[in-house]
C-alpha cells in the first residue's frame, strides 16, 4: 500500500517503513506448544546434564530461548537480550519471565563436552516420533540425504579453515537431512579442504544410530559420487534391511566389499544419470 493511500484512509496514523522484512514473535507461542507436545523440556533434561549442581536455570531454559531466536532469524547470542527485555512476552511464551543473559548463556555453552553435544543431537532425533515422514514418491521410502556444502569465510586465521574445491576459503560441513521436507537430523563441521569421502565413516555411523530401528528399515540413504568410498559403503551394508543409493562416475574404481546384498539397478530413476552409473546397495 502506498504512503499516500494510507494517509487518505486512516488520518493521524504514524508508521515507519522498515528497510528489511520484520518477523513477528507471535508465532513463538505455537512453537513452544509444539515443543511441549513433543515433551522437549523433559527430553532435554534427560539427555543433557551439563550442570553438576541443580540450581539456577535448567538446561531447557538455556536452550529453548536459543531455538526461538533461531526461528526468528536471529543467530547471535546477544539477540537473547531482545527477548529478555520483554518479560511479559517471555512469561507468555516460556512460562517464566526471567531468561539467562548473553554472558551467562555463553559461559554455559562453553562448558559443553562431546557427550553433551551427542545428547543434543539425540534431543533433535527425538522429534522424529512427531514428524510425519515425507516419502520418496518412486521408492515409497523415507529419504536420508547426506550432502556437504561450502561455508565461505572472509578471515584467514579461523581454526580449520581451508580452500574448498570451488576455490573459496572456509569450511566444508556435512549434513544429514531426513525426509523430503528436509529435517536437519545431523551435521559436522569439517575443514574447507576436506574431501567428501574422507573421514565420513564416524558421521554415517552416528547418523544411523540416531534413527529408531522401525524408521531405519523404511529409510533410503542417498549419497552422491563425492561420498563413494569402500569404508562408507561398508557402514551401510552392516545395517540390516537398509536400502541406499550411491551415484558414481563411470570411471570410479573404488573396490566395494563383497556382499550378497550388493547389486545394480538401471539409472532410469533420473534423467541426470545418463552420464553416470547408479548403484544400489541393500534391499
Amino acid at each position: 500500500m502506498k504512503k499516500q493511500s494510507i494517509n487518505q484512509q486512516i488520518r493521524g496514523l504514524l508508521y515507519e517503513v522498515a528497510p528489511t522484512a520484520i518477523t513477528s514473535v507471535a508465532g513463538l507461542r505455537l512453537l513452544m506448544e509444539a515443543a511441549n507436545r513433543a515433551h522437549l523440556r523433559r527430553v532435554i533434561r534427560e539427555r543433557i546434564q551439563v550442570k553438576k549442581i541443580q540450581s539456577g536455570f535448567t538446561e531447557d531454559q538455556f536452550l529453548l530461548p536459543l531455538v526461538c531466536n533461531l526461528a526468528l532469524g536471529r543467530s547471535d547470542l546477544n539477540d537473547i537480550e531482545d527477548l529478555r527485555a520483554d518479560r511479559k512476552l517471555t512469561k507468555h511464551i516460556f512460562g517464566h519471565a526471567k531468561l539467562p543473559s548473553e554472558r551467562r548463556l555463553s559461559e554455559h555453552l562453553a562448558s559443553y563436552k562431546d557427550s553433551d553435544l551427542v545428547g543434543l543431537k539425540r534431543v533433535t532425533a527425538s522429534l522424529l516420533d512427531y514428524i510425519p515422514p515425507s516419502r520418496d514418491e518412486q521408492s515409497g521410502k523415507i529419504p536420508l540425504d547426506i550432502d556437504s556444502s561450502c561455508f565461505e569465510q572472509y578471515g584467514t586465521k579461523k581454526e580449520e579453515m581451508g580452500r574448498h574445491y570451488t576455490g573459496a576459503m572456509g569450511f566444508n560441513p556435512t549434513f544429514a537431512f531426513w525426509g523430503r521436507n528436509g529435517f536437519a537430523l545431523n551435521s559436522v563441521l569439517r575443514p574447507g579442504n576436506s574431501k567428501d569421502m574422507s573421514g565420513l565413516k564416524p558421521f554415517l555411523e552416528e547418523t544411523l544410530s540416531l534413527i529408531p530401528e522401525p524408521l531405519l528399515e523404511q529409510a533410503l540413504v542417498r549419497l552422491d559420487s563425492g561420498f563413494y568410498a569402500k569404508e562408507n559403503v561398508e557402514v551401510l551394508l552392516q545395517v540390516p534391511n537398509l536400502s541406499f543409493v550411491v551415484n558414481t562416475e563411470p570411471t570410479a574404481t573404488a573396490s566395494l566389499p563383497t556382499n550378497p546384498r550388493a547389486g545394480r539397478i538401471p539409472c532410469a530413476m533420473s534423467s541426470a544419470c545418463k552420464s553416470r552409473r547408479r548403484k544400489r546397495m541393500g534391499n
